[in-house]
C-alpha cells in the first residue's frame, strides 16, 4: 500500500530530555555531570527500561519514573555520591518548575517539513500525563500535526494495539497505509507492526544491535527511508 500517514512517538524522539538541566541537578548534588554525558546515560537507560517495560509496567507509573532515572542516575554517579532521595526530591521540584521535555529534536522541524509537503498527514502517539498538547504547543511543533494522541486522555497508553488503532482512525487509513517511530522497541515499532504499521526504532546510540525491526539514528535517516530519494 502507497504510505499515507506517518506517526511520531513524543518523548526522547520529538521532544527530548533537558540534558543541560539534568547535568546541572546531579553536578548541584555532588557528582560533575556534563550535559553529553547525561544525555548517553539516558540513551543507555532506554535497555533496562525496555526490559522493565515488557513485564506489563506501564511507562507512566511512579515507579517506572523512579527506576528510569535511577539508572540514569547510576551511570552519572557510579560511586553513589549523590543522596538518591535527595535526587527524586529535587527532580520532582525540576519537573514543577518546567517540564524537562521542552528540547525540539534539531531535525525534527525538517523531518516533519518533508514529510508534510509529501501531502502526508502527521500525528503524535504519546504515552504521556495529559500534557502532551501544551508540550507540543509550547514548542511550536503542533503545527505540523493533525493530531496528537495523549494516553492520559484516551485511557489507553502503548503497546495497546487500540492506541495505534485510533491513531489509524483519526489519520483515515488502513495500518498499512501508515508508518511510525519511537525510541523503545516494545512500546514503538514491536506494537506498531505488529498490526500492520511499519514500525521504525530511532536509536541515536546504536545500543540496539540485533533488533529484529527497522532502526535509524536520527530523523532525517527516518524521512530518507519514507522518502528515498530518486536517482539521479
Amino acid at each position: 500500500m502507497r504510505l499515507k500517514a506517518v506517526f511520531f512517538d513524543a518523548g526522547n524522539t520529538l521532544l527530548l530530555q533537558d540534558a543541560p538541566r539534568l547535568a546541572a541537578l546531579v553536578t548541584r548534588l555532588g557528582a560533575p555531570t556534563e550535559s553529553e554525558t547525561a544525555e548517553q546515560a539516558e540513551h543507555a537507560a532506554r535497555l533496562p527500561l525496555d526490559a522493565w517495560l515488557r513485564q506489563a509496567n506501564s511507562t507512566e507509573s511512579r515507579e517506572t519514573k523512579r527506576r528510569y532515572y535511577g539508572w540514569i542516575l547510576d551511570r552519572l554517579d557510579p560511586d553513589a555520591k549523590v543522596d538518591r532521595d535527595r535526587f527524586f526530591t529535587e527532580l520532582a521540584r525540576e519537573y514543577e518548575i518546567r517540564h524537562l521535555y521542552t528540547r525540539v529534536d534539531p531535525q525534527a522541524v525538517d523531518c516533519l517539513r518533508t514529510l508534510k509537503a509529501r501531502g502526508l498527514k502527521l500525528g503524535v502517539i504519546s504515552n504521556s500525563d495529559g500534557k502532551l498538547a501544551s508540550l507540543l504547543d509550547a514548542t511550536d511543533l503542533a503545527r505540523w500535526f493533525d493530531f496528537a494522541i495523549d494516553s492520559h486522555v484516551v485511557g489507553v497508553e502503548k503497546p495497546d494495539r487500540r492506541i495505534f488503532e485510533l491513531a489509524c482512525e483519526k489519520a483515515d487509513v488502513a495500518p498499512g497505509e501508515a508508518a511510525h517511530i519511537g525510541d523503545l522497541p516494545s512500546i514503538d515499532p514491536e506494537p506498531a507492526r505488529a498490526l500492520g504499521i511499519s514500525g521504525f526504532l530511532l536509536d541515536p546510540s546504536g545500543l540496539w544491535d540485533g533488533l529484529a525491526v527497522p532502526r535509524v539514528r536520527t530523523l532525517a535517516d527516518y524521512a530518507a527511508r519514507l522518502i528515498p530519494r530518486s536517482p539521479s
